[in-house]
């Protein structure tokens, strides 16, 4: 999904240059922003299965994550719109989030959308299921590193989009539904027997699960000021994405080779899980 959002982003730089060509695209967009997300996930209790999504941002202290990043929108012709957008959290060296949509304007305020996304997820002390407890009396972790994993969510989504405008300020909002998942990955833990020398590895392998998720989004624009053909104004955007997600996984058990192994297949409870994202910035636009 990154590399098709990758290729797409591409195609639209490139469409720039029609521009100057034949003005296929009528005006452009360009927006530096930052902003800030904040995850909340259900938890389930323990039980005699680990449950992943237990461990999706399970640093209570830490639920916001800032970002910075850059959108860029095109009008192309007179009733198509398309938005990209990049975005980097914290210290990352790279992008952790990218989204694209198209809005097909059948009336002046009114329209349709359809989009796609893609963003990392916080994996982290799965390690503590594993420590020794009621529900796991015989073995424990002797993992050397901590683990972290940032398995990516991706989806599609498709909703009616509005436009109101008064005086200076232009307000969109969409409500959308669409289809995500998290992009498969794989999670190891060596273990030790308490009370003797059986060595294991258990290897947790997530198993593709689309589910069904809502997405209201909103968009402020306030115009401050012109300068010739360029326009120069304040963005404001929120978003929220609401779905009951789950991580279900086949967990093999090695017992100390990999030829003596046993394969589960798991199926975990849904979690509620709400993620709000607001970001603002200072916009361009030229035509």
């Amino acid at each position: 999904m990154r590399k098709i959002l990758l290729a797409i982003s591409i195609i639209i730089l490139y469409g720039i240059k029609l521009y100057a060509q034949d003005e296929f695209i009528k005006e452009i967009k360009l927006t530096p922003l930052a902003g800030f997300k904040d995850v909340r996930v259900g938890r389930h209790p323990i039980n005699e299965n680990a449950d992943i999504m237990n461990y999706i941002y399970a640093n209570q202290n830490k639920r916001e994550y800032y970002y910075w990043g850059l959108a860029l929108n095109l009008k192309i012709l007179e009733k198509i719109k398309l938005d990209f957008s990049s975005t980097i959290f914290g210290t990352s060296d790279k992008p952790n989030s990218f989204s694209l949509s198209l809005q097909y304007y059948y009336q002046k305020q009114k329209g349709i959308n359809i989009g796609a996304f893609s963003f990392t997820q916080n994996l982290n002390r799965l390690s503590e299921y594993h420590v020794p407890s009621a529900l796991n009396v015989d073995f424990y972790d002797i993992s050397l590193l901590p683990k972290k994993n940032t398995p990516i969510d991706y989806g599609m989504y498709c909703g009616a989009i509005f436009v109101k405008e008064k005086g200076i300020a232009t307000l969109r909002y969409s409500i959308n539904i669409g289809l995500s998942n998290i992009s498969p990955f794989s999670e190891s833990v060596f273990q030790k027997q308490i009370n003797g020398n059986i060595r294991r590895e258990i290897k947790y392998e997530t198993i593709q699960n689309f589910e069904l998720f809502l997405l209201p989004k909103t968009e402020l624009d306030i115009h401050l000021f012109r300068i010739k053909r360029n326009k120069f104004g304040i963005q404001l955007q929120s978003n929220l994405y609401l779905m009951a997600k789950s991580i279900n996984y086949n967990r093999t058990i090695y017992e100390w080779t990999h030829e003596n192994y046993s394969i589960e297949e798991v199926t975990n409870r849904k979690h509620y899980y709400r993620k709000f994202e607001f970001n603002f910035g200072l916009y361009m636009k030229w035509y």
